[in-house]
């Protein structure tokens, strides 16, 4: 009897599924999007930013915009063999978009890497973004040219987007935060599972680590893992969360000494952009290294002062209707997150 029970529903089952097979067979689903992050090979900026000297260069005619050295060159060319192993390793058919910063020394390194990864390459979209330029620091060789004349010199991109920042400011912390999420919500439209980002390390620091926050994960911190000329690394691209993350917010995924440094130069820039913009002089420690020196009290003590007055104009002007429950929400995350998240890595 029970053998007859069990052929029945056997033979039950299997004409249902004879029938109608999509119930038992759901379409594949489709494959999340896999991006390959490179990091320039080194430029002939990269000779002279460092050092004594180095401020007083960063306006250096000479030095706007730079190609890749021969040892740059030989560092992407080694990349595009360790891309091509890892595509292969991981299955990846090839890159079906290529995106990459409009600054020269990224479109070479992309060109060099990640062009000819893939033998057909008319059906790849190449793409230059200027938000994915490096910072913004009053550095000559960070500032893209016009997008006329970046689409003359790489005639095969197609130059999109909004240029990086309003002209005579300077890249905060917060602004970094935004380009960051700009690029990422350009890289999830884009068609096809397999694309190629060609970059700067500053902005990929940035990338990388609004990715992971979007994951709840922390990345190591900057000494531990610092992009180096023509390095390469795969991510999974995750779908856009969405939000406007703050600095506040953000830096609750940042190890310390890596918060404490850009939130110096966050503080620093702010004010210097803000004296921009109202037209009035700057101090005189902009005329040496301000923007990452660890620690000087007149900077300091005249930024300190500067977030005072600021706080103060914000509080006149403040009234009940400037403000919603949702930014209150989002104060109420972020204070905890920031401040106590810190804190505790800064214990461990």
């Amino acid at each position: 009897r029970n053998a007859w029970q069990f052929r029945l529903c056997f033979r039950l089952c299997f004409r249902d599924l004879e029938s109608d097979q999509s119930h038992y067979f759901p379409p594949a689903m489709p494959r999340s999007k896999v991006i390959y992050l490179l990091r320039h090979g080194e430029a002939k900026h990269n000779l002279y930013d460092t050092g004594p000297g180095s401020y007083e260069r960063r306006r250096d005619p000479a030095l706007m915009d730079p190609p890749l050295t021969e040892k740059g060159v030989a560092q992407v060319e080694a990349a595009k063999q360790e891309i091509e192993e890892m595509l292969k390793k991981h299955g990846d058919v090839g890159f079906e978009a290529v995106v990459s910063s409009t600054l020269c020394r990224a479109l070479q390194t992309a060109e060099l890497a990640m062009i000819p990864s893939k033998k057909d390459t008319s059906d790849v979209s190449l793409i230059a973004l200027p938000k994915m330029a490096e910072i913004q620091c009053d550095d000559i060789w960070n500032e893209p040219l016009s997008q006329s004349q970046i689409q003359k010199d790489w005639p095969k991109w197609s130059c999109q987007g909004e240029s990086v920042l309003e002209p005579n400011q300077l890249d905060t912390a917060q602004s970094l935060i935004q380009r960051a999420e700009y690029v990422w919500n350009i890289l999830s439209k884009l068609q096809g599972s397999v694309i190629g980002v060609s970059a700067h390390g500053c902005f990929l620091f940035f990338l990388s680590r609004r990715l992971a926050a979007a994951q709840n994960t922390r990345l190591p911190p900057f000494k531990e893992d610092k992009w180096k000329n023509g390095e390469v690394r795969r991510m999974c691209l995750p779908e856009p969360d969405g939000k406007e993350m703050s600095w506040a917010e953000f830096g609750g995924f940042l190890e310390f000494a890596d918060f404490d440094f850009y939130n110096r130069y966050h503080r620093r820039a702010t004010f210097v952009s803000s004296l921009r913009v109202a037209g009035s002089s700057l101090p005189y420690w902009t005329h040496q290294e301000w923007r990452w020196a660890r620690s000087d009290s007149d900077i300091d003590a005249e930024v300190a002062d500067g977030d005072c007055h600021g706080l103060q104009l914000r509080l006149r002007g403040w009234s009940w209707s400037s403000w919603s429950l949702n930014n209150l929400y989002r104060c109420m995350l972020c204070f905890p997150r920031c401040c106590f998240s810190r804190a505790s890595t800064k214990l461990q």
